[in-house]
Order: structure tokens, then C-alpha cells, then sequence
């Protein structure tokens, strides 16, 4: 081994004793990739030296290799020596290892903090979105439940509209039955009450007329000359007859202040039961059922209960007086 060898092999431990004096690799501007690259150098040139002597390159002759040998030996105290700074240069090297491992270590601790705040950040972020989302989503529904409500508010308002006119329509068409009905009734009663008037007339003109033709005959057959006279006689009978029939028909269409039956009437603001001479049944004067009758057979008076009922009237069934 020659002193360039030597020298070369011992320059990386002489480096790595520097870097340890000047503050374990900080003060001097040193890393530990400095040192880790330094080593790697010095590997490569050991093995560049054994490729040389496996390839037979640089051989010399046995002279040169017994010079080298002679000045090894002779160099061999100060080789020891440097054996043993490169122990402590080694024990060096391996701290300086373990802190780079250690700040390595802190680097990805570093990295990993890195990256989960990063992904904490990024879980943020998507809870962000998320709850946006969410927002966005209640929003769009509360917006159609409220539409639902609205439509459905207008949807049942829009049938009580229409149940209330089907409702009032009804009313008018059952008032108006009402009104028909009554004022059917009344025609009906006007019409029967006419034809009555009108057949005891007719059975009453007929009952004259045959008495009348009975008389004329019997007088003239008892006696011949009394025919005139008893054709007069009939005939001033007959006149009468009609004037009273007019007279009592006017006399019917008025009211008046006299009934046979029910005795006098009074005014209306002073009688206690208004009887009906039609249909001999008496009412309170409030009733519902004295609006509705005619006037001809209205009678205001002021018996009690008990003369109506023996005059032979009976009470109304609605307002029961």
C-alpha cells in the first residue's frame, strides 16, 4: 500500500474529526448528507482500488510492492494511530447517523402532520360542502313544503268556495220551492174557494129558478089571470136575489168587524188570537202561519183559549196558543 493510498483512505475520517470539532455538523456548514456523501466517495475509491488489482491494471513489479511493504512498515505507528481516530471518527459517523435518522424522522413526522392537516383541511372542506349541500337541500324542501301548504291551503279553500255556493244555491232553490209551494197553496185555495162560492151560487140560482118555475107553474095552473103577476113576483125575486148575492160577495172580498160565530172583531193591535174562518183553527198574532193567510178569513179577537175552543176552533199546531 502506498502513502497516496493511504492518505486517501484516511482523508474521510480526518473530514468526519473536523465536522465533529466544529459542532456536530451545524457550526461549520456541514450536513449529514455531506458526510454521507463523503463516505460514499470513499467506498467508490476503495472499490475502484480493488477493481484495479482483480483486472491485473497499474500491477508493478515485486521491487515496487517490497518498496511499498518496507514503507508501510515503517509508517505502521502512525497507521495505528489513525486506526484509532477512525474508531472515534466511526463513532462519530454513527451519531451523526442517528441524528440524521432523527431528524430525518422529524422531517416525515413533519410531512405526516403535513399531510393530515392537509387531510383535515380537506375533511373541512368536504363537511363545508356537505353541510352546504344539506343547507341547500332543507332549503329546497322547507321551498316545496311550503308550495305543498300553499296549494293545499288554496285547494280547500277553493272547495269551501264552492261547498259554501253549492250550499247557498240550495238555500235559494229551496226558498224558492218554498214560495212556489205557497203560493200553489194559496191558488189552489183561492181556486177552490171560488169554485165552492161559485157551485152554492149555481145550486142556489138553480133551487130559485126551480121554485120559481114550481110557483109559476102551480099559479098558473090554479089560477090563469095570477100569471103575470106571479111572473112578476119572480122576477123581483129573482132581482132581489142577485142584489144579495152582490151584495154578500162585496161584502166577502171586505173585511169587517162581525162574525156570527166568533162574535165581534177587534183591531189587530188589541187582539189576543187571530182565527181563521177557513180552517176554524186560531194562532197566536206573531205565528209564522197568519202571514200566509188570506185576508178574507183573518179574525182578531180577544177570547181566550177556552171560548175558541167551544166556539169549535182548534189551536195552531206551530205556535200553540
Amino acid at each position: 500500500m502506498t502513502i497516496k493510498r493511504a492518505v486517501r483512505r484516511a482523508l474521510p475520517i480526518l473530514l468526519l474529526v473536523s465536522l465533529v470539532v466544529c459542532g456536530a455538523f451545524s457550526g461549520c456548514g456541514f450536513s449529514a448528507d455531506d458526510v454521507k456523501n463523503s463516505r460514499e466517495s470513499s467506498a467508490s475509491e476503495a472499490s475502484e482500488s480493488r477493481e484495479v488489482s482483480r483486472f491485473g491494471f497499474g500491477r508493478r513489479d515485486a521491487s515496487e510492492e517490497a518498496s511499498d511493504t518496507v514503507a508501510f512498515t515503517e509508517e505502521e505507528p502512525t497507521a495505528a494511530a489513525s486506526a484509532a481516530s477512525a474508531g472515534q471518527n466511526e463513532e462519530a459517523v454513527k451519531e451523526a447517523e442517528r441524528q440524521s435518522r432523527e431528524r430525518a424522522a422529524a422531517e416525515e413526522a413533519s410531512r405526516e402532520a403535513a399531510r393530515a392537516a392537509s387531510e383535515s383541511e380537506k375533511a373541512a372542506s368536504e363537511a363545508a360542502s356537505r353541510e352546504e349541500e344539506s343547507r341547500i337541500a332543507a332549503s329546497a324542501a322547507a321551498a316545496e313544503a311550503s308550495r305543498q301548504a300553499e296549494a293545499e291551503a288554496a285547494r280547500i279553500a277553493s272547495e269551501q268556495a264552492a261547498e259554501a255556493e253549492r250550499q247557498a244555491a240550495e238555500a235559494s232553490r229551496q226558498a224558492e220551492s218554498e214560495a212556489a209551494r205557497i203560493a200553489a197553496e194559496q191558488a189552489a185555495e183561492a181556486s177552490r174557494q171560488a169554485e165552492a162560492e161559485a157551485a152554492r151560487i149555481a145550486a142556489e140560482q138553480a133551487a130559485a129558478a126551480e121554485a120559481a118555475r114550481v110557483a109559476a107553474e102551480q099559479e098558473a095552473a090554479r089560477i090563469a089571470a095570477e100569471q103575470a103577476a106571479a111572473a112578476e113576483a119572480a122576477r123581483v125575486a129573482a132581482e132581489q136575489a142577485a142584489a144579495e148575492e152582490a151584495a154578500r160577495q162585496a161584502a166577502a172580498q171586505q173585511p169587517t168587524f162581525h162574525h156570527a160565530a166568533l162574535g165581534e172583531q177587534v183591531p189587530p193591535q188589541f187582539a189576543t188570537y187571530v182565527a181563521n174562518t177557513n180552517t176554524a183553527k186560531f194562532h197566536r198574532t206573531g205565528c209564522s202561519s197568519v202571514g200566509r193567510m188570506s185576508e178574507q178569513n183573518k179574525w182578531y179577537t180577544n177570547w181566550t183559549r177556552e171560548e175558541l175552543m167551544g166556539a169549535g176552533y182548534s189551536p195552531c199546531a206551530n205556535c200553540n196558543p
